[in-house]
């Protein structure tokens, strides 16, 4: 709900979510009354970890779609799903993506764009935005976080603002445009 209120209309959303919750939120993003747009998976090869016995769990999901009616954002075909493998040694949060994945999502942005992660974690999302000459916001909770975010986008950008936030005390994290 508070997404809504700062999102243009017509601005695209991607939330990632495995398959324990892919229904739930699917559910969650029609009720809010978001347009729902479809899924698209993203294989982590054979870095995920296998279950004896069981189906590997390999893949999460991008659900998507527009605060509203979405209008093009790019002449380019963009894939139905991606391909990427998770470094261990690269991740800063244990839900991390790598960067070629979050460049790859930021593609239904807009060029020249601001991107709203409110639950940034480590920031990987900041620095692709950063890397795509796309304005960004950032909010985390976890003041840890926030500094391994700041670091990595001020590499990126060569800029950072970092103030509280109203809500809870929350720090807001942002860059300059």
């Amino acid at each position: 709900g508070q997404c809504m209120r700062v999102v243009k209309n017509g601005g695209p959303f991607a939330i990632f979510t495995d398959w324990r919750q892919l229904s739930t939120t699917i559910d969650a993003v029609q009720v809010a009354g978001l347009v729902y747009r479809g899924i698209v998976p993203w294989n982590k090869t054979e870095s995920a970890r296998p279950a004896k016995g069981r189906f590997r769990a390999q893949c999460e999901y991008v659900a998507w779609g527009s605060f509203g009616p979405m209008e093009e954002q790019s002449e380019e075909y963009m894939p139905g799903f991606f391909t990427y493998r998770v470094n261990p040694a690269e991740k800063d949060h244990v839900t991390g993506k790598p960067l070629a994945l979050m460049k790859d999502i930021l593609e239904i942005v807009r060029p020249g764009g601001t991107v709203l992660d409110p639950f940034m974690g480590s920031g990987t999302t900041g620095e692709a935005a950063m890397a795509k000459g796309m304005d960004f916001i950032g909010i985390e909770q976890d003041p840890s976080y926030v500094e391994i975010a700041r670091k990595k986008i001020y590499k990126a950008n060569g800029s950072v603002i970092i103030r509280k936030g109203e809500m809870n005390q929350t720090p807001l994290f942002g860059s300059v445009a």
